[in-house]
């Protein structure tokens, strides 16, 4: 009995120790598990029932909890006015570089960097039309 006790409160550590290192809820779920098994341990239920308890409270975690944990821990979407520029016209202010397809556009007087998404290198003075914004890059195409 002693030595299941001391399984499980090893286990608990190890899965609190693995969680503090990545942070990402990776195995939160098991040291609940554990820590159900623990109890179950200390109940004096057989080796096999403290198993499947850490095994089903393990997996009922993760597949409720997870959700749950994942959408609060998402945040708050941010929106800005940015989108307002796709599909709109912009002018390009730096030539595109040939290698990266990367240079410069001024799109409602506000310059802003740019990729180009089918491959072109623009030159400086060409329109073109921004069809996504990622961060801070306009993702454009020829008109």
């Amino acid at each position: 009995m002693i030595e299941n006790l001391i399984f499980w409160v090893v286990a608990c550590i190890i899965f609190t120790l693995i969680e503090a290192v990545t942070q990402q809820f990776v195995s939160l779920w098991f040291l609940v598990g554990s820590l159900a098994a623990l109890l179950a341990s200390v109940l004096n239920v057989s080796n096999e029932a403290q198993f499947l308890v850490f095994v089903f409270v393990s997996l009922i975690t993760l597949f409720v909890l997870r959700p749950i944990l994942k959408k609060a821990m998402q945040g708050k979407i941010e929106y800005t006015n940015s989108d307002r520029n796709v599909h709109e016209m912009a002018i390009v202010t730096k030539s595109f570089d040939a290698s990266t397809h990367e240079g410069r556009i001024l799109v409602n007087n506000m310059d802003w960097a740019a990729r180009s998404i089918d491959g072109i290198c623009f030159q400086k003075g060409d329109r073109v039309i921004i069809e996504k914004i990622e961060g801070v890059t306009c993702l454009v195409k020829k008109i």
